[in-house]
C-alpha cells in the first residue's frame, strides 16, 4: 500500500476521559494569596489557588482543562504525602512539576483515553522511558483506575539500583519521593497515613537505553513478564533515545501503544561520522537530522536559534514514524502537533503508534480531527 505520512494538527478539543477516582474540588477562593511556590508552610488553600492560576496560564489550558484540574488535585495529594518532609517537596519543585505535566498533557490524555476505551481484561503496564523524577507516572498513578493498571515502571539510567546501599550519589536521581527514606538497602514508604501508598505501584528501573544489551534485557525482564498490554510512553527523549523507543515498540508485541515526544535532535557527532540511522525497516542518513547546540549550566542554550530547528525536527519525527511498524497488525500511526512548548521551543510534535487489529477508535478519531488529516491505517 502506498506510504502516507501524516502531520495531524490537534485543533479539536481533547476527548480526555476523567478518572473514575476524582477527588472533591476545593471551594473557589476570591483571590490568590501571594506565596512562594516552594514555601511548604503556605496553607493548602493558598497553594491550590496558586497552582490553578499557573495551570490556567499554560499552553493547552483550554484543550486540557479537565486533565489539568485532575492533575491539580494529584499535586495537592503529593503535597500532603510529603507533609513533614519539606526537603523532598522542595526537591520536586512545583514549577518543574507544572512544566512536566503541561508538556506531557497529550500523552497523559491518550493513556487515560485508551485505558477507558479498552474492554476489561489483563491489567495494563505503563513503561515510562527516560522518566527523570517520574512525574508522568506519578500523575498516571493518580488518574488511572488501579484495577486496570498493574504497575508503572520508571526507566532511567540515573536511578540508583533498587538494592543500592548507602547515600544516593550526586549523579543519581533520588528515589526517596517514590519509595520513602532508605534504611540500609531497604526502602520504606514514609507517607502521611491520609495519603497512603501510590494508588498504582511505581517501580524504578535503572537502564541505559543506548546499550543494545539493555534493550534485550528489558524484553526478558520487563515486557515478557507483563501479563497484559503495555503502554510505552516517552516524553522528552533526547537524540537517538527516540530511535530506541521505536525499537522497543517494534520488538515487543506486548506493547499496545507508543506515545513518543522527541526532545533535542541528535548531536553532530553522528553526522561527522557519516552514520546511517536504522529503525525497523527504515534507514536514513544522520546528517539529515543532526544539529549543533546544547543547553549549558543554568539552562542557557548554546547553538543556533532554537526556532530555526523546527524544519529539521519535523524531518526527524517523520523518519521516526517511518521506522515504526504497525502494518502487520493493521494498526495505526501518526504524527500530531500540540503546542505545549513556547519561548523558542520547537518540540511540539508527537509520534503515535498502536498495534491492531483492534485500535482505540475514539483516540484515533481525536488525533485525526483536522482539515489536514487522512487515514493513518496500514501505513508501512
Amino acid at each position: 500500500m502506498k506510504s502516507a505520512l501524516l502531520l495531524l494538527l490537534s485543533t479539536a478539543s481533547a476527548a480526555y476521559v476523567p478518572p473514575v477516582r476524582r477527588a472533591a474540588r476545593l471551594p473557589p477562593l476570591a483571590a490568590a494569596h501571594a506565596i512562594d511556590e516552594s514555601d511548604y508552610a503556605a496553607d493548602e488553600a493558598a497553594f491550590s489557588v496558586w497552582l490553578s492560576t499557573r495551570f490556567a496560564e499554560e499552553p493547552g489550558a483550554d484543550e486540557y482543562s479537565e486533565l489539568f484540574a485532575d492533575a491539580h488535585d494529584a499535586v495537592l495529594r503529593w503535597r500532603r504525602r510529603y507533609r513533614g518532609k519539606q526537603r523532598i517537596w522542595k526537591a520536586l519543585k512545583a514549577e518543574r512539576i507544572i512544566k512536566e505535566i503541561v508538556e506531557a498533557a497529550p500523552v497523559l490524555a491518550a493513556a487515560c483515553e485508551l485505558v477507558a476505551n479498552t474492554p476489561h481484561g489483563e491489567p495494563f503496564t505503563i513503561v515510562d522511558l527516560c522518566s527523570g523524577k517520574g512525574f508522568l507516572s506519578m500523575v498516571l498513578s493518580e488518574l488511572l483506575p488501579s484495577d486496570r493498571v498493574a504497575r508503572c515502571v520508571l526507566v532511567d539510567k540515573a536511578w540508583p539500583t533498587f538494592d543500592h546501599e548507602g547515600p544516593i550519589a550526586p549523579h543519581h536521581i533520588s528515589d526517596e519521593h517514590i519509595y520513602g527514606a532508605r534504611e540500609g538497602n531497604e526502602l520504606r514508604l514514609r507517607a502521611s497515613p491520609a495519603a497512603g501508598p501510590w494508588p498504582i505501584p511505581l517501580f524504578t528501573s535503572k537502564q541505559n537505553l543506548k546499550n543494545k544489551a539493555t534493550l534485550r534485557g528489558m524484553t526478558r525482564n520487563v515486557f515478557d513478564r507483563c501479563e497484559g498490554p503495555v503502554l510505552l510512553l516517552g516524553v522528552h527523549l533526547c537524540g537517538t533515545l527516540a530511535l530506541r523507543a521505536c525499537d522497543l515498540f517494534n520488538n515487543n508485541e506486548q506493547v499496545k501503544l507508543l506515545a513518543l515526544k522527541p526532545c533535542c535532535l541528535p548531536s553532530m557527532v553522528h553526522a561527522n561520522r557519516d552514520e546511517v540511522f536504522s529503525v525497523g525497516d527504515h534507514s536514513f542518513e544522520a546528517r539529515e537530522v543532526c544539529a549543533a547546540g546544547r543547553f549549558r549550566a543554568g539552562g542557557v542554550w548554546d547553538g543556533p536559534p532554537r526556532a530555526d530547528l523546527g524544519p529539521r525536527f519535523e524531518r526527524w519525527t517523520e523518519h521516526l514514524l517511518h521506522g515504526v511498524s504497525v502494518a502487520a497488525t493493521s494498526g495505526s500511526k501518526a504524527i500530531t502537533f500540540s503546542r505545549v512548548q513556547t519561548k523558542g521551543g520547537y518540540q511540539n510534535l508527537f509520534v503515535w503508534a498502536e498495534r491492531g487489529p483492534n485500535v482505540t477508535e475514539p483516540l484515533w478519531e481525536r488525533l485525526g480531527r483536522s482539515s489536514y488529516s487522512t487515514s493513518s491505517r496500514n501505513v508501512p
